[in-house]
């Protein structure tokens, strides 16, 4: 049962990077044609929060709009299953 949890929290968290990185692709997509829109800094920025995101993970040191995130993202799962492995991130 354990490994089924982490299993469904795992693809939870994946899901939510996942569309945050289609969302910066269908932007990139649309307003690449533009002159006015620096695609590049479109792209960095991004990839500068993931990198931001890592170093808090490391330091368990979330500001607040990550915990909600977190909170809606664990609000999906039973709450029978949030007392496995992934609790000890919070």
């Amino acid at each position: 049962m354990g490994q089924e949890q982490d299993a469904a929290i795992y693809q939870a968290i994946r899901g939510y990077f996942r569309d945050a990185l289609d969302w910066v692709q269908e932007f990139a997509d649309i307003f690449a044609p533009y002159g006015e829109v620096d695609v590049d800094d479109c792209i960095s920025t991004p990839e500068a929060r993931l990198a931001e995101h890592r170093r808090r993970f490391v330091v368990k040191s979330y500001p607040s709009d990550i915990q909600a995130d977190a909170g809606a993202l664990l609000e999906a799962i039973p709450q029978s299953w949030t007392c496995h492995g992934f609790m000890a991130f919070l």
